[in-house]
């Protein structure tokens, strides 16, 4: 019987060329690795989507803020702080930092005149009009004056103004360097401060605490009433929070002063405040009524530091799950910033754009990020509570060796600027590995090659998992269409052979047991459209040749190495083109010792075999299968247990599976149906052929989706009986599966590929079932 690694390489191929599935895992055009997550932002206290979709379920904003905010209540600010506090005493105690770090601040008048002010140089003398183009200005010896259409109004004098008399039906101010649509304010006075004397001025706005949440422009005014009003709390209880933590104006030491003289900023570095658009807006109506039906109310919790009023941080999204505090900023663990379920902002009822998101990566933008020559991969190593990254490794090469770069997922999240925390994977696309003894153990290793940079893998085969390392780094520039295993050079070793169709070359990688040396076997024009490639011992020296077919020209072609030289032979030219040719497959089916390659006519049901003498192809019309299947699947084996291979071939829309017995001579056996499912359209992931129970002949296992199952159909030499071995899982995205000995024992076992968790599985055979574990997570 021939090596099941070899049989699955063969079957692998000849499904691929008949489904048009690349083989294996071969890089795209624009090669890129895709981060996949969930959320949108810091993932620390409220979620808004999530508080959107409680209100929709039936939650009043107190209880969604309770939810978020672990062991919190609601008060009034007053019962907090007392009546004598400054952010109730003070009618206008919120400064919100507009612009810092200017030369000049320009500002004009809308709907009304306004009123600047210089102190130390005509006071509030200076009419402000609709129409004209007004400045503060600093004049570089420590002095500023009033500027109106570039002409000086008032003499150089100390660095403070202000402008006041904006009225929500009356006059407004203009800030033009702010972004159009948050540049309108209607509300409280421009206070203008310098830090050093003159050379840099901040603006702040100074506003009532509600007035300051009318312009807040966190949420749709569209969402549930429930949800605005959790919004109000949170965003009054982090306005008061700061304001506490900060004190009045007048307190502020010089560090702040040189920040931004202000409490908070207008942008999202603390709260999206835009002023009169968002007063203006539609539905805006919606917002002040959440505001108004929460006035002076904030969350508190007994542990709260600034008057028991919390530190109420907030953003767009989590992918499932709130953050802990520390996990993602350090420092010590906040009892009410603790990791909450938010299933809510995952639900479709909220539409949140970001629930799920990916952010494709090109393996150049990856070096870029991490300065180094190139990324391998990418690998959580492990999760916070939340399920967010903790630790991650990033595979490099730097300098010419193979690094690891070991960094947080806070840190990952900064570094390639995504949009949330919670990453779920990293999906390089679906993989194929080919299966072979690369290490020369006796064992069935697993070979893959990363797609965005034509790195190749080995998962070496221990007692219990596959060991990875890298084996050779092609460059990105080498991007194979199909590859397979075989030992090429007879020295115990299995090496690849990979088509590069871009190039039209033949690429040999030789295995020296630890790494692969690659060469090239063929230059083909790249008009030229060469595959399948098969591999068998068609020279019957005991060494495995390529065997590989020209589809324009009709024509196969045979590598095989001899005295470490690859000697390239056509071995038969069809002299009518057969465009009715199915799935090949390899195998001696006339026991004469040489390795043959069978073909199907999708049309007749023709079963084709070249029979190999050790020199050429001999065509022979081997049998004929009934016309009217369509034979996806075809693969040559000793199914009967006569030491001469037989050919198996399954056709989907009988659901049957039919053998021919090979034997000597140009004419196989007489075709039958060796087994029916009773179930028609079996939705099967992919076949694979061996001894799964060590009775010398060859079985079947199918994987089937979605329940996961691998089902047996085992051989007693006359037909297939069916049973359930074993279930790698019916919630996991299985895309191929493999067969081979991956532990030494004669008897032949199956490797599954998990594409979403990005790991390896291995069903052990016994005889009479499968030991399903894990094998191993790819690196990648």
């Amino acid at each position: 019987m021939k090596s099941t690694h070899r049989l699955k390489a063969v079957w692998l191929a000849l499904f691929c060329l008949v489904t048009g599935m690349a083989v294996p895992a071969l890089a795209s055009e624009e090669p890129v690795v895709v981060v996949e997550g969930g959320g949108w932002g810091h993932g620390i206290g409220m979620s808004q989507y999530g508080a959107y979709g409680q209100a929709l379920e039936g939650a009043s904003g107190e209880e969604i803020v309770g939810h978020y905010y672990s062991g919190s209540s609601t008060a009034q600010i007053v019962d907090q702080v007392g009546s004598e506090h400054f952010v109730i005493a003070d009618p206008t105690p919120l400064w919100v930092g507009m612009l810092t770090n200017k030369s000049r601040v320009k500002f004009e008048a809308v709907g009304g005149s306004l009123t600047a002010c210089h102190n130390g140089s005509g006071g509030c003398s200076f009419p402000v009009s609709p129409g004209e183009n007004w400045a503060f200005v600093t004049l570089g010896d420590e002095t500023c004056q009033l500027t109106k259409d570039g002409e000086a109004v008032s003499s150089p004098g100390e660095c403070q103004g202000q402008v006041r008399g904006m009225t929500p039906g009356g006059a407004h101010i203009v800030l033009p360097a702010l972004d159009a649509g948050r540049d309108e304010f209607a509300r409280g006075k421009l206070m203008i401060r310098t830090p050093d004397q003159g050379t840099r001025l901040h603006a702040s706005l100074q506003l009532n605490l509600e007035q300051y949440l009318y312009g807040l422009a966190e949420v749709p005014f569209s969402w549930h009433p429930e949800a605005l009003r959790a919004q109000a709390l949170a965003g009054r209880s982090y306005a008061t929070w700061r304001l506490i933590s900060r004190g009045p104006v007048a307190d502020f030491d010089n560090d702040r002063k040189a920040t931004c003289w202000c409490h908070m900023y207008a942008t999202t570095a603390d709260q999206s405040y835009s002023g009169w658009a968002n007063e203006a807006a539609t539905g805006a109506s919606n917002w002040k009524s959440a505001v108004d039906s929460t006035a002076g109310k904030v969350i508190t919790h007994p542990d709260a530091s600034q008057a028991n009023v919390v530190a109420a941080f907030y953003s767009s999204s989590t992918g499932g799950r709130t953050e802990n505090n520390e996990d993602m900023w350090g420092g010590s663990a906040v009892s009410y910033l603790r990791s909450q379920p938010d299933p809510w902002s995952q639900k479709p009822e909220v539409n949140n754009p970001f629930g799920v998101w990916e952010f494709p990566f090109t393996e150049q933008a990856l070096s870029d990020a991490y300065g180094v020559d190139s990324v391998h991969g990418l690998e959580v190593i492990d999760r916070f509570a939340s399920g967010t990254p903790k630790t991650v490794h990033i595979y490099v090469r730097s300098d010419g060796t193979n690094q690891t770069i070991v960094t947080s997922g806070p840190g990952m999240y900064t570094t390639l600027g995504l949009r949330g925390r919670n990453v779920g994977k990293f999906d390089y696309g679906a993989i194929s590995g080919i299966v072979g003894d690369f290490t020369g153990d006796g064992k069935a290793d697993i070979a893959n090659v990363t797609p965005f940079n034509q790195t190749w893998w080995v998962g070496k085969a221990t007692s219990n998992s596959f060991k990875e390392s890298v084996w050779l780094n092609q460059g990105a520039n080498v991007g194979l269409a199909y590859s397979v295993s075989g030992d090429f050079n007879g020295d115990g070793f299995a090496d690849f052979v990979g088509y590069q169709a871009s190039s039209g070359k033949v690429l040999f990688g030789e295995s020296t047991g630890s790494r692969f040396k690659l060469d090239t076997w063929a230059n083909h024009a790249v008009p030229e459209s060469w595959g399948p490639l098969l591999v068998g011992d068609f020279s019957g020296d005991g060494i495995d040749d390529l065997a590989e077919y020209d589809s324009n020209q009709e024509r196969w072609r045979v590598y095989r190495l001899a005295a470490g030289s690859v000697v390239k032979e056509f071995w038969y030219d069809f002299s009518v083109n057969n465009p009715n040719w199915g799935s090949f497959a390899v195998g001696d089916v006339d026991g004469n010792g040489f390795d043959d390659i069978l073909t199907t006519d999708a049309n007749t049901g023709d079963v084709i075999a070249l029979l190999s003498d050790g020199s050429e192809f001999s065509p022979s019309s081997w049998q004929t299968l009934p016309n009217d299947g369509d034979w996806q699947y075809v693969a040559a084996a000793d199914f009967d247990g006569d030491d001469i291979d037989d050919l198996a071939a399954y056709d989907p829309a009988a659901s049957t599976w039919w053998v021919v017995p090979g034997r000597a001579g140009t004419t196989g056996g007489s075709p039958k149906a060796w087994f029916t499912y009773t179930k028609p359209n079996q939705n099967f992931v992919d076949q694979v052929v061996g001894d799964f129970n060590s009775d010398g002949k060859a079985d079947i296992v199918a994987y089937l989706a979605p329940g996961g199952r691998l089902k047996v159909l085992k051989s007693n030499g006359q037909g297939f009986s069916r049973s359930t071995w074993g279930q790698v899982g019916a919630k996991r995205f299985i895309t191929e599966i493999h067969a081979g000995d991956v532990n030494g024992d004669g008897t032949t076992d199956v490797i599954a590929w998990d594409n979403t968790r990005r790991r390896w599985w291995v069903a052990l055979a016994d005889g009479n079932g499968f030991a399903v574990a894990k094998w191993g997570k790819l690196l990648r």
